[in-house]
Formats: structure tokens, C-alpha cells, sequence
């Protein structure tokens, strides 16, 4: 069996069963509050779009993951899902996340794809606190052929 990340050193199946979860991935960003997002995985998806995942840990047990296309070349990004564990939603920790990966792609627009119903209050607090963002990833929205696929 391999990492969650699908790569590195091997673990095994008693090590999984023994400590309830995979080894976590080491470093990251500290959101507060025990919260950390993982450094991520990237790949280049084409020369302008590279896609990226980070995991979502809580004191080191995995709680969620967030996973989007940046396109460099439009400096736009479509958020694919940002998704948590039921006990953690509501507490500040999705706003927390795009608040951190604002940073690190600063000057890009963001969109999501298809919501879904139970997240809907979530997106219009975000879009409320970023007039303009956030909007569904249709084309006449977007504005970026290299997202769209």
C-alpha cells in the first residue's frame, strides 16, 4: 500500500489498521486553531494550467482537501472542490483555506464549479466578502479557454 499521496515509502496495512490513518504529510501553512494545510501536490496539466491538491489536517488527522486549476496564462483559477469532514464544516476552516491560497496565487480571479445545495450559504458569505469572485466557472463568466475541458 502507498502514501495517500500515491508515492514515497510504502506503509503498511498494520500501520494503517494500528494508527487509524496514513502517515501525514510533513510541513505546510498553519491556519490557527490546530488547523494546517498541507505543502500540496502539483502537475502541469498543459503550458498554461497546472492543477493542485493540498490535504487539510486538524493535530495531524486528516479532515479535507481542496483541489483547483491555476491558468497562468489568465491568471485565473476554478476551484474543483473544497471539501471537509461533517464535524469540521462550519467552523471558519474553507474561508480559512482560500483566504491562505489567495496568497499564494495573488491577482488571479476564482471560480468554482457546480456547488452543492448544502454549501450554498458557504459561497454566498465568500462571494459577499469577495464582490465579484467565486461565480460559477461558465464560459461567459470565465473569460479562460485553458480551464475549460
Amino acid at each position: 500500500m502507498a502514501d495517500d499521496a500515491g508515492e514515497g515509502t510504502p506503509i503498511s496495512l498494520e500501520d494503517v489498521l494500528h494508527h487509524g490513518q496514513l502517515p501525514v504529510e510533513p510541513g505546510g501553512t498553519d491556519l490557527g486553531d490546530g488547523v494546517r494545510l498541507s505543502p500540496g501536490h502539483s502537475h502541469v496539466e498543459n503550458a498554461q494550467v497546472t492543477a493542485f491538491e493540498h490535504k487539510i489536517y486538524r493535530d495531524d488527522v486528516h479532515i479535507g482537501s481542496v483541489d483547483y486549476d491555476a491558468c497562468h496564462a489568465c491568471r485565473c483559477v476554478m476551484l474543483g472542490e473544497i471539501g471537509l469532514v461533517d464535524n469540521e464544516q462550519r467552523r471558519g476552516i474553507g474561508t480559512r483555506v482560500l483566504a491562505q491560497l489567495r496568497t499564494e496565487l495573488p491577482s488571479y480571479r476564482w471560480f468554482i464549479t457546480p456547488e452543492k445545495t448544502s454549501s450554498r450559504p458557504f459561497w454566498a458569505r465568500i462571494r459577499a466578502t469577495y464582490p465579484g469572485e467565486y461565480l460559477l466557472g461558465a464560459r461567459e463568466h470565465l473569460g479562460c479557454w485553458h480551464l475549460l475541458f
